[in-house]
């Protein structure tokens, strides 16, 4: 069966693994080596915009129904670890980057050391994405993750401190985080803007 790939990423430290997520909400998720799919789940209600793996068993899954999700793989089926809800953007048009910071306390963020950030237009999240579910392996009713975070939206400023307005939304193409530098870049209309 065909589906209308959107996004990949892949994991060979051990996991040897490759998902890839479709325009349904789906993800598949393959063998490296042999090409057979291991498991298909309904990951979101619109197109999975976003994926990344963060360990050999964790993978995280932006979608345009506003959610990001981390993924527990290690079980039969993907288990839901945790949700971040109300994030920035629509399908087509998300700009979402993530970032696992190692333990060495260069850079410390409050509520875990997994960095999701998701800017469209003049809105952005920088968010802590929770890592631990609780109880392993247990779900609320509907299957919805133990750790359910609303995204604290924040509007950009521009470099007086000043809130950029509606009428002057970012034509925002793409987006990278320099971790160390606590620096995000932001590809916008040609140019390269730099934010702290």
């Amino acid at each position: 069966q065909s589906f209308n790939l959107t996004c990949i990423t892949t994991h060979c430290g051990g996991g040897d693994w490759v998902c890839v997520g479709s325009s349904s909400g789906h993800i598949h998720c393959f063998d490296r080596r042999q090409g057979k799919l291991l498991v298909c789940w309904k990951a979101h209600s619109k197109s999975v915009e976003y994926l990344k793996a963060v360990s050999c068993h964790r993978l995280i899954s932006a979608s345009g129904d506003k959610t990001a999700v981390l993924w527990d793989l290690s079980h039969s089926t993907p288990l839901k670890v945790s949700r971040i809800y109300n994030i920035p953007g629509k399908e087509q048009a998300m700009n979402v980057v993530s970032h696992k910071f190692r333990n060495d306390g260069l850079v410390s963020i409050p509520g875990g050391d997994l960095l999701l950030c998701a800017i469209s237009g003049r809105k952005a999240v920088f968010q802590a994405m929770p890592q631990n579910s609780g109880v392993v392996g247990t779900m609320f009713p509907e299957n919805e993750p133990v750790v359910d975070v609303k995204a604290d939206r924040i509007v950009m400023c521009d470099y007086e401190g000043n809130r950029i307005s509606s009428s002057e939304k970012f034509n925002i193409s793409s987006v990278a985080l320099l971790p160390c530098r606590q620096l995000v870049l932001l590809g916008c209309d040609g140019e390269i803007h730099v934010c702290l």
